[in-house]
């Protein structure tokens, strides 16, 4: 059995290729577009409350050597 398996898809590939180039391209933007927006959810909102209690417990000493 010689040659490609997907030869019979060439022409229609190559009939779409800007399409399927726009397509691919805008699909792959809104992927990274979620997966930096879920990424940022996911660290903030974890360590979100050490962070806030370590910000208060900094003022809280920064105050307390001002006066």
């Amino acid at each position: 059995m010689a040659g490609n398996p997907l030869a019979k898809y060439f022409p229609w590939i190559k009939q779409n290729a800007v399409m399927l180039f726009i397509g691919t391209g805008v699909f792959l933007f809104i992927q990274r577009q979620r997966t930096v927006s879920n990424t940022y959810r996911m660290v903030y909102s974890k360590f979100d409350f050490e962070r806030r209690y370590h910000l208060d417990k900094l003022t809280e000493h920064i105050e307390q050597i001002k006066n």
